[in-house]
């Protein structure tokens, strides 16, 4: 893996590596991309991983979903394919775990994509820091006294 930029060889040896140490009894979700910003692209392959949210100034949304399957759970990989997205100067992407959208409220009601989507769409200027605050702000507000049940995790980019 250390050996190549070629995102299709780093994730089929990625899932070999994993379905052979575990005889496919584990598995990972898995998400990478390679930002090149002398062509004004983001090559991409999600396997398996909550899509990550690309937004386009001016755009609607676009998640960012091509790839193939979780990682070690098939000795070969079904299907694999690349995404590619093209970007300029403002643009975010914004990735994060299942926690972040599986937050419960008090009547057990789901913050969900939908609420994320709305919720970055509003916020989409914010510096990125301020963003992930606000974000876990929200979740806090609409969760109030129930418990966290996983963690969240944030990691967003943002074109300069």
């Amino acid at each position: 893996i250390r050996q190549t930029e070629d995102l299709e060889k780093i994730v089929r040896e990625l899932n070999f590596q994993l379905h052979h140490n575990s005889q496919g009894q584990h598995f990972i979700t898995f998400f990478t991309g390679v930002v090149d910003l002398s062509k004004g692209e983001i090559e991409y392959i999600n396997a398996g991983h909550n899509p990550p949210v690309f937004l386009k100034e001016g755009q609607k949304e676009e998640l960012l979903t091509k790839g193939t399957l979780l990682l070690g759970a098939f000795e070969e990989l079904p299907f694999l394919n690349k995404g590619l997205v093209k970007i300029a100067k403002g643009d975010v992407l914004f990735s994060y775990t299942d926690g972040v959208t599986e937050v419960f409220s008090v009547n057990n009601e789901e913050y969900g994509e939908e609420r994320l989507s709305a919720f970055l769409e509003k916020n989409r200027g914010f510096e990125l820091p301020e963003l992930h605050e606000a974000l876990i702000k929200e979740l806090d507000e609409f969760r109030q006294e129930k418990k966290y049940s996983d963690d969240l995790t944030m990691l967003s980019l943002r074109i300069k």
